[in-house]
């Protein structure tokens, strides 16, 4: 049995004012062409933020955008292929002949992409204020993911995928609305309700368990997995405890002494999981070792 205990938030980000992104809400399905094509990386999103509309940016003008102040940040030629294989795909940008006889292509963000410019600033200011990267936060895009033919405004037809950079979104609008601890199951389920045409119920689990136990890794939130079969171990102060000096564990007195309070105070036995939460709301630096 897994349970989702908590979400790290990022206190730097208290009391910062959020931009607008666009004027009308985005569908989920065009929020998920936007994650896909930069909400998992900061050069990208950044890239398409500085970019205007009016004119193809060649080759060399896109290194110098996404190199400013001709500081290397990123390799020659690297932006152009950010366009070609992530915002040309998803209709950020539209694909240009600058150079007819060598072939050459530029590219110039469209109406939609001007759509990117507060959402990616929003991705930009998240990273920043979080230890973690956007492609730790949001996971990769060429992660297996289910196809969905769906249907455009004009009535064409297209092929669309709920990449992982959507399905952790998803993942965070449950979380946030949910009281936690919350369990794995009960996760699963509310996203197969919300959207059964995107998880199966015989690969649901696997790839949602996947998204979660990343995310645990990252330090995004807290996440604890347990065989239904396991026996799980509690603890309590039991009432012979030394009244006076009380021996450390190794060499870690300080660690020693605050579990042994945490366990005096409660009023029911801990697991091993309630007191690595509890300690981490009390002393938050425990986060780092």
């Amino acid at each position: 049995m897994s349970y989702i205990e908590g979400i790290h938030s990022s206190p730097e980000r208290k009391g910062r004012e959020s931009k607008k992104f666009g004027e009308e809400p985005l569908s989920e399905e065009r929020l998920g062409d936007h994650l896909a094509a930069y909400g998992n990386h900061e050069g990208i999103a950044g890239l398409l933020a500085k970019m205007k509309r009016g004119s193809p940016y060649t080759q060399g003008q896109l290194d110098s955008l996404a190199n400013p102040d001709e500081k290397p940040l990123w390799s020659k030629g690297l932006a152009l292929h950010w366009c070609k294989d992530s915002l040309w795909p998803n209709g950020l940008v539209a694909r240009e002949l600058v150079d007819k006889k060598r072939g050459f292509f530029g590219y110039e963000k469209t109406k939609e992409g001007e759509l990117g410019e507060a959402f990616g600033g929003q991705l930009l200011d998240l990273s920043e204020g979080l230890p973690v990267s956007l492609y730790q936060l949001s996971g990769s895009t060429n992660s297996p993911s289910k196809t969905k033919i769906s249907e455009t405004e004009t009535g064409e037809q297209k092929e669309t995928k709920d990449r992982a950079p959507l399905t952790r979104f998803r993942i965070a609008k449950e979380l946030v609305a949910a009281k936690l601890p919350i369990r794995e199951i009960d996760l699963v389920t509310s996203l197969q309700t919300d959207y059964p045409d995107s998880y199966d119920y015989d690969t649901a689990h696997t790839t949602i368990g996947r998204h979660l136990s990343n995310l645990a890794k990252a330090k995004v939130l807290i996440y604890e997995s347990r065989e239904a079969d396991v026996a799980s171990s509690f603890y309590r102060a039991v009432a012979t405890r030394p009244e006076s000096h009380l021996e450390p564990f190794k060499t870690h007195y300080s660690l020693t002494y605050r579990v042994d309070r945490l366990l005096s105070q409660a009023e029911v036995p801990l697991s091993t999981q309630d007191v690595y939460v509890a300690l981490l709301e009390q002393y938050p630096d425990y986060r780092n070792n």
